[in-house]
């Protein structure tokens, strides 16, 4: 019998994983939200929920490159949660991209290699554009903000798999253009 070799069990791993993470971005309101304070959980919690379970229940399907890029993801959101020139608005919707970014982070090779990859420029332009309009007139931030979560809604209800991830994040990236 032939055994699979060690790419296509990577891959099939990999499918797994984004298909788990798929589900969880699904849910990311109910996953985010602390029914305790009535506000949503502004941390990357949910990256180490995600990990601990994937842990406990498929060891194999982790590999060290998954470990680390969990890692390197909630370490990328724990810099942008911690940013002062944000606000909790803010925080509380780029929270809800941190599955879709460790699914690209997964899926794509080129992640750590493209210096920045297109995930993280869109991710630098809506943080960017956040700090500007944090200090300006109500009026400009309530547009921001309906743009900012129309462009989240996209993202956390398009993105399904790799098929879906350089058509919505170009396009996401065009649509943010204006506000940086």
């Amino acid at each position: 019998a032939d055994t699979p070799s060690t790419k296509e069990s990577a891959d099939n791993n990999n499918n797994g994983i984004v298909s788990a993470l798929s589900l969880m971005q699904r849910n990311i309101d109910a996953l985010l939200f602390d029914n305790d304070s009535g506000q949503f959980n502004i941390s990357s919690k949910v990256l180490g929920d995600f990990d601990r379970l994937l842990n406990l229940n498929v060891p194999d399907a982790r590999g060290h490159a998954d470990v680390d890029t969990i890692d390197v993801v909630r370490m990328m959101f724990d810099i942008i949660f911690e940013d002062s020139g944000l606000t909790n608005k803010t925080k509380a919707l780029l929270a809800k991209l941190q599955i879709p970014i460790l699914k690209v982070a997964i899926l794509d090779e080129t992640y750590f290699s493209d210096d920045p990859h297109p995930a993280d420029q869109l991710i630098d332009k809506l943080t960017d554009a956040a700090r500007l309009l944090s200090n300006s007139d109500a009026k400009n931030n309530e547009s921001f903000y309906r743009e900012f979560n129309a462009i989240v809604s996209r993202i956390t209800n398009e993105f399904i798999d790799r098929s879906e991830e350089r058509r919505v994040g170009k396009e996401c990236r065009s649509r943010w253009s204006p506000y940086h």
